[in-house]
């Protein structure tokens, strides 16, 4: 697969890998925030993060599964690069526009009826842990109405396990922490 850009876009599996060597840096980075974002910053992981988040939005506009995971991917990395510490997420080089495309994305796929159950959840969640991400803009306003209507803990009864997130990157590792944090 090669983007208008003309590089060739990473499988969803190659972009897991991707985050994969991110969380290792991330472990193995210490000392104070300031210094921790330094290394981080030197040893190329915020660009990592880029590249991940660049073939996650490629990868939304496939039809099917592939879309909508890679829709629940792009969505959670548009939240934690406005509501979590960069020097714990390895999120820092996605800039306004990105995030604005990725929540249209996420909007889009609700509102047409391809999203499914856990992206609802998903959304509904992040929106309750940091409404500001959402309300920068007001073309997002049917997915602020849809999250605000929406229980921020329903995922609580869908009895959601960490096997679920197993493979899954960032979105994954984060989620296996508050199943952790819940149960």
């Amino acid at each position: 697969m090669t983007p208008r850009g003309g590089s060739p876009v990473l499988s969803m599996r190659e972009l897991v890998r991707l985050e994969d060597l991110v969380a290792d840096a991330l472990a193995q980075a210490r000392g104070p925030s300031p210094e921790r974002d330094a290394l981080l910053d030197a040893q190329g992981v915020y660009d990592l993060t880029a590249q991940v988040v660049a073939g996650y939005a490629f990868h939304t506009a496939l039809s099917g599964r592939t879309g909508l995971e890679a829709t629940k991917r792009l969505a959670y990395y548009a939240w934690a690069a406005g509501a979590l510490p960069r020097e714990t997420t390895g999120i820092h080089r996605i800039g306004g526009a990105t995030v604005l495309e990725a929540l249209h994305v996420a909007q889009t796929a609700l509102t047409t009826h391809h999203g499914d159950e856990e992206l609802a959840d998903m959304l509904a969640w992040y929106h309750a842990q940091a409404p500001a991400c959402f309300a920068s803009c007001p073309t997002l306003s049917r997915l602020n109405a849809f999250c605000t209507a929406r229980r921020p803990d329903g995922w609580r009864t869908r009895g959601w396990d960490a096997e679920q997130f197993h493979g899954r990157g960032g979105l994954g590792r984060y989620w296996t922490n508050i199943l952790k944090r819940t149960t």
